[in-house]
């Protein structure tokens, strides 16, 4: 049985899928094995591009083949059905690590006990643009290195944790069931919440993952969905919410609904007041910059 399972989803974008698979073959830590989810894609493109695979790297790998798209989480799901590892992680086909993650990442979650289920590190931007098949990289930024832990409070107010960078037990979904295909997005955030209810997360301080962005324009099928679907991130957050505490209020109790709402909230205040007191500065700039003499 390979140690960790690594889940990498996929519709029509080869050119990414590719740079996971090498993503993962790179890695110094060898124990593990690769489902992907072909999500609605074409079959045979994928087929061909695994038949180009190293064979040492393609008989550790299994293809799950949807007839037509079933959404992230869908897939997401699919790929742990099949997982046979004690430790997962979803490799989404456009990002990559560090050639230590996976080495590191174990190496971390073994010294913890059970109730730590998962262990994340830091995470870098990348940003890029695709142009004839080929991509091209733009720079690199900080993601999440104000990281110093990860609370369920903290967790409550924002998504901080994309999926690149947690390795986490494959055994908390018995507990905690698998991710909720009802949502287009953040199902990465519902999760998270529920696990810290239940179990810890800690942190890794070093950049291991790479979060790569593409703009908003470059379409549904290369731009990423954090970008080009800003509207329904938001509107998805607040059916969350909504729902955490509604039930909250059905069973009469101050509980995770009560929090994330709160927490949420709070994040958006101080957002609103940091940027008050930036416009503040700038038309005190101003002033002073048309003051005579």
């Amino acid at each position: 049985m390979p140690r960790v399972s690594v889940i990498i989803r996929t519709k029509n974008r080869l050119v990414f899928l590719a740079r996971s698979l090498l993503s993962v073959q790179q890695q110094g830590f060898r124990d593990w094995e690769i489902i992907i989810v072909n999500d609605g894609g074409d079959a045979p493109a994928l087929e061909q591009l695994l038949a180009q695979v190293p064979g040492v790297v393609r008989s550790r790998v299994t293809v799950v083949h949807h007839a037509t798209s079933q959404g992230r989480w869908a897939a997401a799901n699919a790929g742990l059905k099949v997982a046979r590892g004690d430790l997962v992680v979803i490799h989404d086909d456009d990002d990559s690590w560090h050639g230590a993650f996976l080495e590191t990442m174990v190496a971390a979650i073994d010294r913890h006990p059970p109730s730590v289920a998962g262990v994340v590190c830091h995470t870098q931007y990348v940003d890029e643009v695709v142009f004839d098949g080929t991509i091209a990289r733009k720079g690199v930024r900080p993601f999440n290195s104000w990281m110093q832990n990860v609370t369920l409070f903290r967790m409550a107010s924002r998504n901080f944790i994309p999926p690149i960078s947690l390795l986490y037990r494959a055994s908390v979904h018995e507990q905690l069931g698998v991710y909720r295909e009802d949502l287009p997005v953040l199902g990465d955030w519902d999760f998270y919440m529920r696990l810290l209810s239940c179990f810890e997360i800690q942190l890794v301080p070093r950049v291991l993952a790479n979060y790569h962005l593409r703009p908003a324009d470059a379409g549904e099928q290369f731009g990423n969905s954090v970008l080009t679907g800003v509207q329904s991130h938001s509107s998805v957050e607040a059916s969350i919410l909504n729902a955490l505490l509604r039930k909250d209020l059905s069973e009469g109790k101050v509980g995770l609904g009560t929090i994330a709402n709160l927490a949420y909230d709070l994040r958006e205040l101080r957002e609103h007041a940091s940027e008050t007191v930036i416009d503040l500065n700038e038309l005190l700039r101003r002033v002073h910059a048309q003051a005579p003499g």
